[in-house]
């Protein structure tokens, strides 16, 4: 008669906890809905070319919330076209200094496995056998090791490797369990979705809003910007206009003009900061804002460009320096310095 009754407890008590763990992971799945369909709602608002990781980095916040072991995070995304994944949003780590760091998909613990969430415990071990030294280091150096488990969630956009959610534990008496992966891979199949819905809307932003050749803004996403720029702020507007890019396309064909307009681009850009405006206004016209500096500056990152580009193409520039006020306009500017430009032409020979 004890052993049946104790039967029948171990029997309650194994239903009352069946209930609990399945009542817990029935209100986070709710959370994660929660999380999706906010996903949805924000994203036509706030979603632009410029700000994508601030979704990410959302994303991670709210998932943070549901999984509370934890208070670190990492997002990455997979580039195709250089073949690595590359940090967009971080949580608990110093953005700063890990933007700029990328993996071979291959340097990653157990890539060939990117299907499924998993778990990975020891994460300092898994690095030092799959990085090189040097990128070893580097993490080492910025304390981003620093892992005792990590519960790994791939992304798959209509079946295509996209990026991995990383949930980081820190102290040695935590870990993630099975429960934690049962959740995870709920998440993943909310993201998945919610994932291929902003990479929609994204492309959509690209398209409205920049240049498919070069990568640049287009003049009527520069000006929108233009007129968000605050008063007072003391920023140089740019003109640049490429010389005898006519003559190149007319001898040596339109592919090589594009190639000098895409390198003109791209060496811009390794010049200019992320929140400077750069853009496309005609065929071989380009405006740019450098922001929060003086006539002084933008005149040393012009002879830089010059110099970094001297071999490939010359131009033209004509500049002003201008401290916003309620009248400021673009269109009065651009006059302005449309002008020096070709002055600058008449004057600089064309080598």
């Amino acid at each position: 008669m004890l052993i049946e009754l104790l039967f029948i407890l171990l029997l309650v008590n194994l239903s009352i906890t069946a209930i609990y763990i399945n009542v817990q992971l029935l209100s986070k799945f709710k959370n994660i809905h929660k999380l999706n369909n906010f996903i949805y709602n924000i994203s036509g608002e706030t979603l632009s070319s410029d700000n994508i990781e601030d979704i990410y980095f959302f994303i991670l916040k709210e998932l943070l919330k549901i999984i509370k072991k934890s208070s670190k995070a990492s997002f990455l995304v997979y580039n195709e076209y250089d073949d690595i994944m590359e940090y967009k949003a971080v949580i608990g780590y110093d953005f700063k200094q890990i933007k700029d760091m990328s993996f071979k998909i291959k340097d990653l613990y157990h890539y060939e496995k990117f299907k499924n969430p998993c778990i990975i415990h020891n994460q300092k071990h898994c690095k030092d056998v799959y990085l090189n030294f040097n990128r070893y280091n580097e993490l080492i150096n910025i304390d981003s090791l620093d892992i005792k488990s990590t519960l790994c969630i791939p992304i798959h956009i209509d079946t295509k490797f996209s990026g991995i959610i990383n949930i980081h534990l820190s102290e040695p008496y935590n870990t993630f369990s099975k429960y934690d992966l049962k959740i995870a891979k709920f998440i993943k199949s909310q993201m998945d979705r919610s994932l291929k819905f902003i990479n929609l809307l994204y492309e959509l932003n690209n398209n409205a809003h920049y240049d498919y050749l070069t990568k640049t803004m287009n003049i009527k996403y520069f000006e929108s910007k233009f007129n968000k720029i605050h008063l007072n702020s003391k920023c140089v507007l740019i003109l640049i206009d490429l010389n005898n890019f006519k003559y190149i396309n007319d001898n040596f064909g339109h592919h090589q003009g594009n190639n000098i307009l895409k390198i003109f681009s791209d060496t811009v850009r390794t010049f200019i900061r992320k929140d400077d405006l750069f853009a496309r206004c005609g065929g071989d016209e380009f405006l740019i804002l450098l922001k929060d500096i003086d006539l002084n500056i933008a005149q040393i990152r012009i002879a830089q460009i010059r110099e970094s580009l001297k071999d490939i193409i010359s131009f033209g520039v004509g500049m002003q320096e201008i401290i916003f006020n309620e009248n400021t306009s673009l269109h009065d500017i651009f006059k302005l310095i449309d002008k020096k430009m070709y002055e600058d032409k008449k004057n600089k020979p064309k080598y």
